[in-house]
């Protein structure tokens, strides 16, 4: 085979393995947030089935058997009452974490809204006027003056535009009544209402337009552009009314005075209620704002697909908050929370770290000197050094078939490397182990640093102490027992 055959075939097993490694199953796994109990789980969806089934774990870091799709969706809460927003990042796979980790080591209900919509409608300009007209219509088709006859004209088209501003407030689905509306849907939910179904009596009755279950503002707001529609109009009639009185004769005859005088009386309403002009628009978007939260409650949030492959999951961080609008925050009684959830894939193989007491019983090693001799100096034994026991930090490994944690809490690690951190015993072991909980037992052979004689023996003369040759040396490897706790935080055990 050809260099460049090899090249090739090279790169296209690099780029198959690198592929396999980010692929994810078709199939869709669900995490979901339950809001009421706060308990979290992760299912897998079976296409065709009534049900989500076969429920992977519970807690906030969950796993995966294999590659696949992730949905969330946040269960049992109410997005009416609270404002729901979440964020996603990448994770690594946490077969990773402990390999890098050991290579660095080796009020009152009602809302307060102060504008001028209670009471009776007839209160938004002031004083009322007074009842009937005090002339006939064949009096005023008797006017000696045209300019009386259109001002009355302009009279009864502002009190008209009157009518319809009082009407958009207090009418048929006008602003009172869509408030009252939503503050007696909030109160059922309050109550344990389910909010699916209370929200959509609100828009049926209401007929507050359907946005589905999202924090995005409707651009339908029909109390809102009616409302600013008959104000305009009022303020069209207003500007009739002052040319028509600015047209009037000084003297419109004694018969004439009240028609005049009940002109002023709509005029002096029309300025009135033009005056509640900010306060009246700030109160249709304030309503129509909580009328479409509410009228577009749901009680389940779904979220988007997330990919889980092989090397990289992904951190979920869940914000539920009650909504800041009075109205809505007074009925809303569950805490502000913020839930950070992690979902990878469970890997194949699966790696901890922690820390170790190692014991390697025959790790006792002699100490050459020389001293004085005939001849010159002898090479002897001076002392021994006790290395038998030591501290260190232990990596192991376990596989799919041997991990038993999740039913037994046991798991059996093969292999497993052993480093000794402690400064007079430097050596490195291999071996295996088995762990209950956050305790593993382990055992293998060490390869353990020590000093020996270069070319010489016990024994022999040399010409002088300063021929004393020795070097450092790995030996023959020793048997070793090791004690490791893994799982504690900085360890990375799982």
């Amino acid at each position: 085979m050809s260099t460049r055959t090899r090249l090739v075939v090279g790169t296209a097993l690099l780029s198959s393995i690198v592929t396999s490694l980010h692929a994810q199953d078709t199939a869709t796994a669900v995490l979901e947030l339950d809001h009421g109990t706060g308990v979290v789980r992760l299912i897998e969806a079976h296409p065709g089935k009534p049900a989500d089934t076969t429920t992977y774990g519970q807690g906030r870091t969950l796993q995966l058997p294999r590659p696949m799709n992730l949905r969330f969706r946040v269960v049992n809460t109410n997005t009416g009452l609270y404002e729901i927003r979440t964020g996603t990042t990448a994770t690594a796979s946490p077969a990773i974490a402990p390999v890098n980790a050991f290579l660095a080591k080796l009020g009152p209900y009602l809302p307060e809204i102060g504008l001028a919509i209670s009471g009776s409608p007839r209160a938004l300009g002031g004083a009322k006027p007074p009842p009937g007209r005090p002339f006939s219509d064949a009096q005023l088709n008797a006017a000696p003056s045209a300019e009386l006859s259109s001002v009355w004209e302009r009279a009864r088209g502002a009190e008209q535009a009157l009518l319809d501003v009082e009407t958009r407030i207090s009418g048929a689905r006008g602003l009172q009544e869509t408030l009252t509306l939503t503050l007696s849907t909030l109160e059922q939910m309050r109550r344990g209402a389910p909010a699916d179904a209370a929200a959509a009596q609100l828009r049926a009755s209401s007929g507050v337009p359907a946005t589905g279950c999202t924090t995005a503002k409707s651009p339908d707001l029909p109390r809102v552009q009616g409302l600013i529609g008959a104000l305009y109009a009022l303020q069209q009639a207003r500007q009739a009314l002052d040319a028509g009185l600015g047209a009037l004769p000084g003297d419109v005859g004694e018969l004439w005075v009240p028609v005049r005088d009940t002109v002023v009386a709509v005029r002096g309403r029309v300025v009135s209620a033009l005056g509640d002009f900010e306060p009246l628009v700030a109160a249709a978007y304030h309503v129509e704002q909580i009328a479409a939260i509410t009228a577009n409650a749901c009680a389940q949030l779904d979220g988007g697909v997330l990919p889980i492959s092989r090397l990289t999951g992904r951190t979920i961080t869940v914000s539920i908050a009650p909504r800041t609008e009075p109205e809505i925050n007074r009925v809303a009684s569950r805490p502000a929370q913020v839930i950070t959830i992690t979902v990878v894939k469970k890997p194949f193989i699966r790696p901890s770290i922690g820390l170790s007491l190692i014991n390697l019983p025959r790790a006792q090693f002699d100490v050459y000197g020389a001293r004085a001799a005939a001849g010159g100096a002898e090479v002897y034994t001076a002392s021994i050094r006790d290395a038998r026991f030591a501290w260190g930090a232990t990596v192991g490994t376990t596989w799919k078939w041997l991990d038993f944690r999740e039913t037994r809490r046991i798991a059996i690690w093969l292999p497993e490397l052993t480093v000794s951190a402690q400064p007079d015993v430097k050596g490195f072991g291999v071996g295996s182990g088995v762990s209950l909980g956050p305790v593993k037992l382990g055992g293998g052979v060490m390869w353990v640093k020590r000093v020996e004689l270069s070319g010489l023996r016990p024994g022999q003369i040399i010409p002088s102490p300063q021929f004393l040759a020795t070097r450092e040396s790995y030996a023959r490897p020793l048997s070793y027992w090791s004690l490791s706790f893994f799982g504690w935080p900085g360890f990375a055990a799982r």
